[in-house]
């Protein structure tokens, strides 16, 4: 079965799930017994889930699969040596899609049988992973609907439903006991009351988080493989822990940067380091975490985001802020997240942006998990050349800078960035790691920025960048754009008269000493200037060649040479020849030069052909 695929997932992830675990004022945990076993495979699948059994010398063996099955140790046994091929009817642990099989199962009863259960259907689609709901209402009377109509259903899918577990004794009182989840203690702890669900320790008496970290042996590990070991202990899904975990991640990266096997041991000074993390892992066992982030008698909710970043790492921490009735705050963290900087070193700036950027993809997780209407949403962050990329357009930035600024702006809105010095951001700490000791009593973690607890959350102004050294702005460059275009569209008149006498307009008009006779007759003189200057625009725009040459290299030849054309001093291209030594006026002895096919040309002729007939 090792080829088997794993099938897509159709349950909600576990972070979302517990996001939503911490906004009940009051929950319930429960647990499907044996889930697996409860769901029967399509026979033509049944096939592929053969095992071989052979009972010899009184050794029971299982073949082919990776994990002792339910109901194989109890098959009939058979004379010595016979040998025997089972086919498994129901999902299967080991198997690589049996979570897909199973959580598809519950997913299908919640379609076919919910009509009649709406609170469960939501509990099944939103609040289960594989075996385990958690989930919860605004009171006692809600979790128990909850509880009953989520039994009915489970029931009509042949599932059970046990391990109960609320922080509320009324809802316990409704449920048989035999049902209950029994609570267990930790003796390395001291912690007593609790249940373990998806990987979380829960006081429900207490109603808070707490964590627990027992490392193998009273000796400290020294080689790779046990530091690694070590470290993934430390299960903490909302990041409540978040800065011992950046610390563990660049012990981690300095490991995996030196290349050492997996049982050669620390060099020296990264061992020191190593060791006095470890010395203080189980502090953490001391930590205790309210559950509950959203207050059910709040008048006013906000959600506030901090990033920062140091030269290893950057990371993002959200709190929520309640205001109450009586003019009381209660500022409580929800959940945190960092990443280690790049082995390719990245600037400081850069970095503060993808904390940023952290920040910004963290909220949209959270704000769509937890479904809560907050009144307001705003994020901090210490970095002044950050906030000011954000109000730039990305096209202006370079390449890096520019992806990630638009990504950012996806989500969140400019107006809700701020600034906040680096003393009062939380996130500092995530972005250069803690040790548990300090993080145990580091007010500014646990308890949020000191702004989130004024009466008025106030703005910081800082001291105004000067632009020029602002990073990664692309230089601007200027260039010259010639336009194909014609300066006169002279098509869009067709007749000549009408064109001249539009020009004397725009000449009146920007001429400062006429532009306010624009009334008064056109004379002759406006008329003859207006026709010149229409004339001098036609031919620099056909022409424009023949001007240069002319202008400047007046013997070189060119395709009118013949013509013997030069520049007259009213600037129009006229032609010569023999005609200047006649007698006639300057005009018919050196004719303008027009282009042949052309809309001025033709619109021209056509007024002198009007003219003639008048004249005869």
């Amino acid at each position: 079965m090792d080829i088997a695929l794993v099938g897509p997932t159709v349950q909600s992830d576990l972070i979302s799930i517990v996001l939503r675990f911490c906004t009940h004022a009051v929950v319930l945990t429960a647990d499907i017994p044996k889930m697996y076993r409860q769901i029967r495979m399509n026979q033509e699948d049944c096939r592929y889930q053969r095992i071989l059994w052979w009972d010899a010398e009184g050794e029971e063996r299982v073949f082919e699969l990776q994990t002792v099955t339910y109901g194989v140790a109890s098959s009939p046994h058979h004379a010595e040596g016979e040998e025997r091929v089972f086919e498994l009817q129901t999902v299967t642990y080991g198997v690589a899609s049996s979570p897909h099989h199973a959580t598809r199962a519950l997913m299908q009863l919640a379609r076919d049988e919910g009509q009649e259960y709406p609170l469960a259907v939501n509990v099944v689609e939103q609040d289960s992973y594989i075996d385990d709901f958690l989930t919860g209402g605004r009171s006692v009377e809600a979790v128990v609907a909850i509880y009953q109509e989520l039994s009915s259903l489970l029931k009509k899918g042949g599932f059970g439903v046990h391990k109960f577990c609320s922080n509320r004794p009324e809802v316990l009182d409704v449920i048989p006991e035999h049902l209950h989840e029994k609570l267990v203690s930790f003796e390395e702890t001291g912690e007593t009351n609790t249940i373990k669900t998806l990987g979380l320790i829960w006081n429900p008496t207490g109603d808070y988080f707490g964590f627990h970290v027992q490392l193998s042996g009273s000796k400290v590990s020294t080689m790779k493989r046990g530091v690694l070991s070590a470290i993934g202990r430390l299960f903490d899904p909302l990041g409540f822990l978040g800065p011992v975990v950046t610390l563990a991640k660049l012990i981690m990266q300095d490991v995996w940067r030196l290349g050492l096997d997996w049982d050669e041991p620390l060099p020296e000074d990264l061992l020191r380091s190593w060791i006095h993390f470890q010395e203080q892992l189980t502090t953490v066992n001391q930590i205790q975490k309210q559950r509950l982030v959203v207050p059910g008698k709040s008048l006013r909710i906000e959600l506030h985001g901090f990033s920062d970043a140091s030269m290893r790492a950057y990371g993002a921490v959200i709190y929520t802020r309640s205001i109450y009735q009586d003019g009381s705050i209660s500022v409580q963290l929800v959940a945190s997240k960092s990443r280690v900087a790049p082995l390719k070193s990245l600037t400081v700036p850069r970095l503060e942006l993808c904390g940023a950027k952290l920040l910004a993809e963290l909220t949209d997780k959270v704000l769509s998990a937890m479904g809560v209407q907050f009144d307001v949403v705003k994020y901090w962050c210490d970095s002044q050349i950050v906030l000011c990329w954000l109000k730039k357009p990305p096209t202006t930035l370079n390449v890096f800078v520019a992806n990630r600024v638009a990504s950012i702006l996806e989500t969140t809105k400019i107006n809700q960035w701020h600034y906040v010095p680096s003393e009062y951001n939380p996130a500092d700490i995530i972005s250069r790691g803690e040790y548990p000791a300090n993080l145990l009593r580091n007010d500014l973690w646990w308890n949020g920025s000191p702004l989130l607890w004024q009466a008025d959350v106030s703005m910081i102004t800082p001291e105004p960048l000067d632009e020029s050294l602002i990073p990664e702005i692309k230089q601007a460059k200027n260039f010259a754009v010639c336009s194909k275009l014609p300066v006169v569209q002279f098509n869009r008149m067709s007749h000549y008269r009408k064109l001249v006498r539009a020009w004397v307009y725009v000449r009146r008009y920007l001429t400062p000493r006429c532009n306010q006779k624009l009334n008064r007759l056109i004379s002759a003189d406006e008329m003859i200037d207006a026709e010149k200057a229409i004339l001098c625009i036609l031919q620099k725009e056909v022409f424009g060649e023949l001007l240069r040459i002319l202008l400047h290299a007046p013997d070189k030849r060119h395709n009118l040479s013949n013509l013997a054309p030069f520049v007259a001093k009213d600037g129009l291209i006229r032609v010569g020849g023999r005609l200047k030594y006649s007698a006639i006026p300057f005009d018919g002895k050196h004719q303008v030069l027009l282009p042949e096919k052309h809309h001025l040309t033709t619109i021209l002729i056509r007024r002198l052909h009007e003219i003639e007939p008048k004249k005869s």
